[in-house]
């Protein structure tokens, strides 16, 4: 744990040999995870099986329409867009890590940190803001690591919105979509 959260600190403290990194002020869900990140598993059937991964952090759904002024159409169009869309940032995003495309990274990682900071989700945000980082130092390094945290919460954040549009009985309003499709001629 460390006060220094400027930009590159992270990518100093893991440089220097850290485990994992937590800047303050203190994020007990970022905490926890970088805690059970670090701890070896204690399994003994299979001692190099690895931890399993935490369970998704639960979207406050409540939060959330409040963010869209509790219009629950252009919620759900904001969870189907992001979901429809997601895959091809990821895909844009690896692609440039592959051919080390710095601007490309920098722009595509802006792009998700943006789409992702519509739903609160701190993990993915920082882990995009990460990968946008190593795009604009081209410290290739750290690339995969930052790519590998971005794709777990991702994926978290695809499930929690997924579970929140089945349970609060959102379904994706396809109008809105259609006629982006319609205007790019899809």
């Amino acid at each position: 744990m460390t006060a220094h959260a400027m930009k590159g600190d992270y990518e100093h403290c893991l440089e220097a040999g850290m485990d994992g990194y937590v800047s303050k002020p203190l994020k007990p869900e970022e905490f926890f995870a970088v805690l059970e990140g670090a701890v070896p598993t204690t399994d003994a059937t299979d001692p190099t099986r690895p931890m399993p991964h935490p369970p998704a952090p639960a979207l406050d759904g409540t939060k959330l329409l409040h963010r869209v002024s509790g219009d629950v159409e252009l919620l759900a169009e904001l969870i189907g867009l992001f979901l429809n869309e997601c895959p091809n940032v990821l895909g844009e995003i690896r692609s440039a890590v592959a051919s080390k495309d710095g601007d490309r990274l920098r722009i595509a990682s802006h792009a998700l940190k943006g789409s992702v900071s519509n739903f609160d989700a701190a993990a993915a945000f920082d882990a995009a803001e990460r990968l946008e980082e190593v795009g604009r130092s081209k410290n290739w390094v750290q690339a995969e690591p930052a790519l590998d945290a971005l794709e777990v919460a991702i994926g978290d954040l695809e499930r929690a919105l997924a579970e929140l549009r089945q349970t609060a009985g959102l379904m994706s309003a396809p109008t809105v979509t259609n006629e982006v499709r319609m205007i790019q001629g899809r």
